[in-house]
């Protein structure tokens, strides 16, 4: 598959068959997105890889504790607020997500109930966690992101569908039980990977982009 291809096919998959991905995949997605470009090449992140039994642990985990409503407290702080354009982008993927999914404003139920799959990953059956030393800053935080991307690209390419979660970052202590994250490493960001379920609800919906001419300044006069 073409790169440009690839970037213009994948979206985040919010819903996913049970079927496992062939480790011969996940080694060649992984192993191939290790070629990411990092900051002095520095190559900071680690990648700890959930299938199977430990992947269904750490949902289940993840699900109990949002269920408890038991406090967050994720290594890598969340946002708490943004520009007011990027709260109007914030909210309009969510008003456009549930509405995809046929899900009122008042529905607290099916909303609650979409909340703890994505604690569950929707159903991914392998999550990839990446992961840094806690003396790592922010320049090692963006090499993660683009790690992260490839893995991404690289997914779609193998006709795996993904969705970058933070979800699955939220209560760390879950994550460190079954993966050998150390405590002075941060764990940065989470992707699902696995096959698209075509007929999730959540899965006719893909979020928009601003105009080219919105986000790109030339100059090259």
């Amino acid at each position: 598959m073409d790169v440009f291809d690839a970037v213009g096919m994948r979206k985040s998959t919010r819903g996913f068959k049970p079927d496992q991905i062939p480790v011969s995949v996940l080694k060649d997605i992984l192993e191939t997105a290790l070629w990411t470009p990092s900051w002095g090449n520095t190559q900071p992140w680690e990648i700890y890889v959930a299938g199977g039994k430990t992947a269904d642990q750490i949902r289940t985990g993840l699900a109990a504790k949002l269920l408890g409503d038991e406090p967050k407290c994720p290594d890598l702080k969340m946002p708490e607020t943004w520009p007011e354009e990027h709260t109007r982008r914030y909210m309009n993927v969510a008003k456009d997500l549930f509405g995809a999914m046929g899900v009122a404003r008042d529905d607290a139920d099916q909303r609650q109930a979409h909340y703890v799959n994505m604690f569950q990953g929707f159903g991914a059956p392998v999550f990839i966690y990446v992961g840094i030393h806690q003396d790592l800053g922010h320049y090692s935080i963006m090499d993660c992101g683009a790690l992260l991307q490839t893995i991404c690209l690289l997914a779609q390419s193998r006709g795996v569908s993904s969705c970058i979660l933070a979800a699955l970052c939220r209560y760390p202590e879950v994550v460190r039980a079954f993966l050998p994250i150390p405590e002075d490493h941060r764990i940065v960001m989470a992707v699902a990977l696995g096959y698209e379920a075509a007929e999730a609800p959540a899965n006719r919906f893909r979020s928009s982009r601003e105009p080219a001419d919105k986000g790109i300044r030339w100059s090259i006069d």
